[in-house]
């Protein structure tokens, strides 16, 4: 076997051990879910996963930072969009609750913040990428203060975080009922309360706000 056929085989080794951790720990969680049950749902051998990863543990963390990967270049596309900081909030937060993302790798990635949550002063990986993701939000929202398109105050300051407990509500939300559509009119509906509870500016045409979507993905075809 040459050296780019093994190159490939590894990085499809690796990416199916992490879709079945995802998977699993979207169903039952990071306690619940054992190497063996990866082994089983992956269909890899015991010595390429410890190839990967050294544990089950390394394997959680590797499918945090894809987690966050994914939330950085959601947010990187948006900003990308050239739209108002405000209009990226609305692209960003839909496209979190549209369907291609109420899969494993949403729920997974949740579900693992909550098992790996750690304590106040001892903070564990599931904490740190809560919080890299309400960094992002933040971003935006103190553009938004910028752009005088929010008014600074009491809930302006915390909107970020309200925006990433939304988006996680909704996503156990849809998980339940299995209708992303509702998810999607749930948002509208919350990110209008939000904006109205945070003083969103006089001048903002809020329907044309929360009608912001994220341009949809081009492939090098030109097909969407």
């Amino acid at each position: 076997m040459t050296t780019r056929k093994m190159q490939q085989r590894s990085v499809v080794t690796r990416a199916s051990i992490l879709d079945a951790a995802r998977r699993l720990f979207a169903q039952q969680g990071y306690t619940g879910t054992s190497i063996n049950d990866i082994l089983a749902d992956s269909d890899v051998t015991k010595g390429s996963v410890y190839h990967h990863f050294a544990s089950k543990a390394d394997i959680a963390a590797s499918v945090l930072a894809d987690w966050s990967t994914m939330i950085r270049e959601l947010l990187a596309r948006a900003e990308g969009s050239g739209a108002s900081p405000l209009h990226q909030i609305v692209m960003v937060c839909h496209d979190l609750v549209s369907a291609h993302h109420q899969g494993p790798a949403m729920v997974g990635g949740l579900s693992l913040m909550i098992d790996l949550r750690g304590t106040v002063n001892h903070p564990g990986p599931g904490a740190r990428a809560y919080h890299e993701w309400v960094d992002g939000l933040d971003d935006l929202v103190a553009r938004a203060i910028g752009a005088g398109q929010l008014r600074p105050g009491s809930q302006t300051r915390v909107l970020g975080e309200t925006l990433c407990s939304t988006l996680m509500g909704s996503t156990l939300s849809t998980t339940i009922t299995e209708d992303p559509r509702r998810a999607q009119k749930q948002m509208s509906l919350l990110l209008r309360c939000l904006f109205a509870d945070a003083h969103i500016s006089g001048s903002i045409d809020i329907a044309d706000v929360l009608a912001a979507r994220l341009p949809t993905r081009r492939t090098a075809t030109g097909a969407a």
